[in-house]
């Protein structure tokens, strides 16, 4: 699914180079396990993380140019818990994740959910930069099912 971003030049057609020069320069690295993750899902997954990647140098993380929901890996859902140790994990290392679909459900644009997320770094402090460390379920397959994060060794 592709979001509406008015700066695709297939939503507008009608962006000049002038415009493009405006944008704020921003920085994405990778994990060290990021791109072996990435070799192994299938096109469409790698074609939602390349869109999520180009909104992000496009946009930054504004939560209105993406169609998934993007939020700190700490927070739990409404109504949800996540195990303190995980929040502590989640917090210490200022863990987020973003929805990447390929498939996704809800009907409020920037806030819909999927099964797969991209877990990343992002501090307030560099808000134009982010490190990607892994893309996973959003929750695990088995009973009780449990929120993933990133491991040590995606950090």
């Amino acid at each position: 699914m592709k979001c509406n971003d008015p700066e695709d030049p297939t939503v507008n057609p009608v962006l000049t180079k002038v415009e493009v020069k405006k944008r704020v320069p921003r920085e994405l690295t990778r994990g060290p396990l990021f791109e072996t993750e990435f070799k192994q899902q299938m096109k469409q997954v790698q074609e939602a993380i390349a869109y999520f990647f180009t909104c992000f140098v496009r946009h930054g993380l504004d939560n209105t140019k993406f169609c998934g929901r993007i939020k700190p890996s700490w927070q739990p859902k409404p109504g949800g818990t996540i195990p303190k140790r995980n929040r502590d994990f989640a917090k210490q290392h200022n863990l987020w994740h973003v929805h990447i679909g390929p498939k996704f459900s809800g009907d409020i644009y920037g806030n819909m959910t999927s099964d797969l997320v991209i877990h990343f770094q992002w501090h307030e402090s560099e808000p134009n930069k982010i490190r990607v460390l892994s893309i996973a379920k959003h929750y695990t397959d088995t009973e009780p099912k449990r929120f993933t994060l990133p491991t040590m060794a995606h950090i």
